[in-house]
C-alpha cells in the first residue's frame, strides 16, 4: 500500500497512520525542518532530500522488504528505482515553492520511461476543478498535453486556505467576538509533543479539533474578566491593587 501525505508538520500523524495501516510506501512532501532528523522507525528506512527553503524538502518511507535505487536527488526532488515487478518502474516525490515553475528540464529526461511523481506541485488549473489557472498550473498542463501524460488528481481543493469561502468564514466568525484559537493551524503542530490524546470525564479525546475546542473554551473561561462584588472587601481591595499596578 502507497500513501502520499503533502505539507507533512506532526510526527504523531505519522505513528497514527503507520499503526493504522500496513504500508509499503509513505511519500512526504514540504518536510521542513524535519527532514535533518527524520525518525527512526522499525522495518523500514528513508530516502530524504533536503529543499530550497524551510518549507521545502522530500522524503519516502520504504518497507525493508523493498529493493530501491535512487536515480535523481536534488533540492525538493527525488526519484527512485523500485524493484517491485518483473519490470522496475520509477518513484518520484517533489515539492515546487509557490509561485515557481515546475522542474520541466528534470521531468522531460524521464519522459520516455515509466513514471509516477507525487507531491505538491502549488498548481492550479480549472480542469483540475481549481476555481482558477496560475502559471505552475498552465505550465504543467501544457507538458501534461505535449507529453502524453496523465495527471490524478483530487476532485476538491487540497489547500485548507484555498477558497474565499472559508477565509469569509473565518474572519466573520472572530468578529463576533468568538475565540480565534478554535481556528488550531498546522504551523503549531511542529511545537507541539506527540501524546496520545486528551483525558475528560467521558474518556480520552483523539480528535484534534475536539481537543483544540475543548482547551479554546476552557481557558477563554480561565482568562475572561472577573465578576466584581461591590460588597466583598477583599475584592474591592484587589482592584484597587490593580488600578494601581496598571496606571
Amino acid at each position: 500500500m502507497l500513501t502520499d501525505m503533502i505539507n507533512y508538520a506532526h510526527i504523531a500523524d505519522l505513528d497514527i497512520l503507520l499503526t493504522t495501516y500496513t504500508l509499503q510506501i509513505l511519500i512526504l512532501t514540504g518536510v521542513g525542518s524535519k527532514i535533518k532528523q527524520l525518525p527512526k522507525i522499525s522495518d523500514y528506512y528513508w530516502i530524504s532530500q533536503e529543499g530550497t527553503n524551510a518549507f521545502g524538502g522530500v522524503a519516502i518511507l520504504f518497507h525493508k522488504t523493498l529493493k530501491t535505487k535512487l536515480i535523481t536527488q536534488k533540492r525538493d526532488f527525488l526519484l527512485v528505482e523500485l524493484d517491485i515487478l518483473s519490470k522496475p518502474i520509477l518513484l518520484g516525490a517533489v515539492y515546487i515553492l509557490p509561485g515557481k515553475s515546475i522542474p520541466q528540464d528534470i521531468f522531460d529526461t524521464y519522459v520516455d520511461k515509466s513514471f509516477y511523481i507525487f507531491g505538491d506541485y502549488n498548481a492550479k488549473h480549472t480542469d483540475w476543478f481549481c476555481t482558477n489557472n496560475n502559471a505552475s498550473g498552465v505550465q504543467l498542463r501544457n507538458w501534461l498535453d505535449n507529453t502524453g501524460r496523465e495527471m490524478i488528481y483530487p476532485n476538491q481543493p487540497t489547500s485548507k486556505r484555498s477558497t474565499e469561502e472559508k477565509i469569509e468564514k473565518r474572519n466573520s466568525f472572530k468578529s463576533q467576538g468568538n475565540n480565534i484559537w478554535k481556528y488550531r493551524h498546522s504551523t503549531f503542530h511542529p511545537y507541539a509533543p506527540s501524546f496520545e490524546g486528551l483525558t475528560a470525564n467521558n474518556g480520552i479525546i483523539r480528535d484534534h479539533q475536539v481537543i483544540a475546542d475543548t482547551l479554546a473554551n476552557y481557558y477563554e473561561k480561565h482568562f475572561e474578566t472577573p465578576a466584581i462584588d461591590p460588597n466583598n472587601i477583599s475584592h474591592i481591595d484587589a482592584m484597587k491593587e490593580y488600578d494601581v499596578f496598571t496606571e
